[in-house]
């Protein structure tokens, strides 16, 4: 099976609970990680949007907090694998300590998602997914307008905050495309193997 290169310069692979299993998610971002020393702690770090450094780990723990405000039924970020892209295999910088999220925890239904699906101004999409959420019926509603100042959404993190998201070939998230809701069959069959009533 052929691999789908990744071509951004830095990417996290995030490990995260719910309150039935453990889920993986991966953010790409447009310039390279770097390792600082934070409070004692290694951190790793990026250059925002507007030029400041922004710690990869408040980035990812605001994106989980947000996510919890759309009913995904998040309980911790478990562990944040940070890579830099490279010719050939890329290079493994770090661990970055696990955040706290904020936000009340929804209520869930197993194998239920949400999508949040982003694109490039050349087209090309990125999706952010959480499971457990509140609502399994498949649903798909366009992506509306996203406005200037913060409403505690998800795509306004996304798209007008300083951080630097990317798609996978590392192009500059600009648009945000459409809400998705469904169910996870496939999920759901492996959770009744897995799981004791």
């Amino acid at each position: 099976m052929p691999v789908n290169e990744i071509l951004a310069p830095s990417y996290a692979r995030v490990k995260y609970s719910t309150p039935v299993a453990v889920h993986n998610s991966v953010f790409y971002f447009t310039n390279a990680a770097s390792q600082v020393l934070v409070a004692g702690l290694d951190q790793y770090e990026l250059t925002d949007k507007n030029g400041a450094p922004m710690l990869i780990s408040s980035i990812v723990a605001e994106i989980y907090s947000r996510m919890r405000t759309v009913g995904c039924a998040i309980t911790s970020v478990d562990e944040i694998n940070i890579f830099n892209s490279a010719a050939g295999a890329n290079v493994f910088v770090g661990t970055a300590p696990n955040p706290t999220l904020t936000g009340a925890l929804p209520g869930h239904v197993a194998s239920a998602y949400v999508m949040l699906v982003f694109a490039a101004a050349n087209r090309q999409k990125t999706r952010i997914t959480g499971f457990e959420a509140a609502d399994a019926r498949p649903q798909r509603y366009p992506g509306s307008p996203v406005p200037v100042t913060d409403n505690g959404s998800t795509e306004w993190y996304v798209i007008r905050s300083p951080a630097p998201f990317a798609t996978q070939d590392g192009f500059p998230v600009t648009q945000y495309k459409s809400f998705n809701t469904g169910y996870n069959r496939r999920l759901a069959r492996a959770y009744g193997r897995i799981l004791q009533p």
